[in-house]
């Protein structure tokens, strides 16, 4: 890989860059399961979507402070403590396998 320049200079302050695919978040059968894991709030905001497109969690960056603010969001959800997966007994192999919903639940509810 040759890197042409340093993108970083070109970020705005403020902004976060996030990739999307041109998918509908609430018509894809794998995301409406993760959000079933996650359960009560998380579940009934998936349920309330609309047109909104998949936003990729492996394609997000912006400035320290953007970044700072959106890590804290997702920490936040990441551990709350009412996450149905949390609580269950029966955890398996999606214990920790939530980080697309909450990104989708972070990124439009508090990066809109």
């Amino acid at each position: 890989v040759l890197v042409g320049m340093n993108p970083c200079p070109a970020l705005a302050p403020d902004v976060l860059y996030v990739g999307n695919e041109p998918k509908s978040l609430k018509g894809n059968p794998w995301v409406r399961a993760r959000f079933e894991k996650m359960g009560g709030e998380y579940q009934r905001w998936y349920e309330g979507l609309h047109d909104e497109v998949i936003l990729n969690a492996g394609i997000t960056g912006g400035d320290r402070n953007v970044m700072l603010s959106f890590l804290a969001h997702m920490k936040e959800v990441l551990q709350d403590p009412e996450l149905a997966v949390r609580r269950s007994h029966h955890r398996g192999e999606h214990y920790i396998n939530v980080n697309m919903a909450a990104d989708n639940y972070v990124l439009y509810n508090y990066f809109p």
